[in-house]
């Protein structure tokens, strides 16, 4: 899965909303990378300093990609993984005013956080 967060977003503040969920993390070059204690679902988050145009194809949006992540599950802890991945997306909304989606693949839409609020628009994965 893939989250594209606008222009503004910071690798602390995507750290700070990590480091509480029980994972380990570690820095790297421009961003964070780790995985999820309970569910061992994998991230990474990487910080851009010339702002990308937003991959998914599905939906139009009116800014640009400051921070990419992607989380990588294997099948038998996909709804594991699937909390994970949704309790990050929702305290990152609840603690940050920063516009996102979260995708499979670029191409199937899970949650937009925009001006109307977070909304999760697809129903949980299937492995």
């Amino acid at each position: 899965m893939w989250i594209e967060i606008e222009i503004g977003a910071s690798i602390q503040g995507i750290s700070s909303t990590l480091v509480p969920m029980d994972i380990q993390m570690e820095p790297i070059d421009h961003g964070a990378s780790g995985f999820f204690n309970r569910s061992h679902c994998q991230f990474m988050f990487r910080y851009d300093a010339s702002p990308e145009e937003v991959l998914v194809d599905v939906v139009e949006v009116d800014w640009r990609v400051g921070v990419r992540g992607s989380f990588h599950y294997r099948a038998d802890s996909l709804h594991e993984s699937w909390e994970d991945i949704s309790e990050f997306v929702r305290c990152y909304a609840a603690s940050h005013p920063f516009k996102f989606i979260l995708s499979f693949q670029f191409e199937t839409l899970y949650a937009v956080r925009d001006e109307h609020g977070l909304r999760f628009v697809g129903p949980m994965p299937e492995g």
